[in-house]
């Protein structure tokens, strides 16, 4: 078995071996899913990226959202040449319920032109990155030096937002009776933490190839709702978008 990251893995000892962990970014040169710690994705930091966010606003003479809620977690894909690519939101629902925002980062985004290339050992590198747009701030409320006043989700109490205490749950919470084949595979879900620490819209970005064994997954991301406390903008609980990737090995 190949594991892109020793430190952050948890062994599951049942009838099958079944290994989680949380990738933070690809092998082998491919694309990096998280940009690499202590680099920033925009010249300028991310002060740079919202500087020139509202700079573009009243250049290109934008309307705000209807609704000062809107709250949208924007990825985009940048290229080792500085070219970004969108990444497709396979949350549809969500999309939808932030449409605006979702759209203003986007149209943004075609007149910025600081975009910063990952790097890894000296190599550029294509590499995920994420923006919190939260529209409401970045009109008539943005303020010089402005980023988001964000607090991330945390499961339980525990340190560092629980996220070793969160793997260790969903391995635990995973009933695997009843497959006993030799296979392995990368399992990466999407889901949202709401504002009232429930779960909801889990979504296999890459499936297992098992439907059932899907279930069991999402099942087991499911019981670990009303241990979450959810992420807050300015103070004020949104709705939050949570990525995993599971390496899984049966046997």
């Amino acid at each position: 078995m190949i594991m892109t990251d020793i430190k952050s893995f948890c062994a599951f000892k049942r009838p099958l071996g079944f290994l989680l962990m949380m990738i933070s970014m690809a092998v082998n040169g491919q694309i990096l899913n998280s940009f690499p710690r202590y680099q920033v994705p925009y010249l300028g930091g991310y002060e740079g990226y919202y500087s020139d966010f509202h700079r573009i606003i009243n250049e290109q003479n934008l309307k705000p959202c209807s609704d000062p809620d809107e709250f949208y977690q924007f990825s985009v894909l940048i290229n080792p040449d500085g070219s970004i690519n969108f990444i497709k939101d396979h949350n549809v629902k969500n999309v939808s319920q932030n449409q605006c925002a979702h759209d203003l980062a986007r149209e943004v985004a075609r007149h910025q032109q600081n975009w910063n290339a990952a790097t890894v050992d000296g190599f550029k590198q294509p590499a995920v990155a994420m923006f919190l747009i939260y529209p409401a701030d970045l009109f008539g409320n943005y303020r010089e030096g402005y980023t988001p006043d964000v607090k991330f989700p945390g499961y339980g109490k525990f340190k560092n937002n629980g996220i070793q205490e969160f793997r260790q749950a969903i391995a635990n919470r995973t009933d695997l009776r009843g497959f006993s084949w030799d296979d392995r595979f990368d399992v990466i879900v999407d889901f949202v933490i709401t504002k009232n620490s429930q779960i909801r819209d889990v979504i296999f970005i890459k499936s297992s190839g098992s439907d059932e064994f899907d279930k069991r997954i999402a099942n087991g991301i499911k019981s670990t709702a009303k241990r979450w406390t959810p992420a807050t903008i300015n103070g004020k609980s949104v709705d939050f978008t949570h990525r995993i990737t599971l390496n899984a090995v049966t046997d």
